[in-house]
């Protein structure tokens, strides 16, 4: 919903694997980390 693909894992689905190449530019690098930042947010403003 927010642009972000990223994958679950871990032996209780705990766990965000974030698949970067290593040829990611810095802008599209940080612009992810601010929506992981933005949805962990959203997720502790509601627990």
């Amino acid at each position: 919903a927010k642009g972000l693909i990223l994958l679950s894992c871990g032996v209780y689905g705990n766990v965000i694997r974030f698949l970067a190449p290593l040829t990611i530019p810095d802008a599209v690098f940080g612009e992810a980390l601010d929506i992981i930042e933005a949805s962990l947010r959203e997720c502790a403003a509601e627990a």
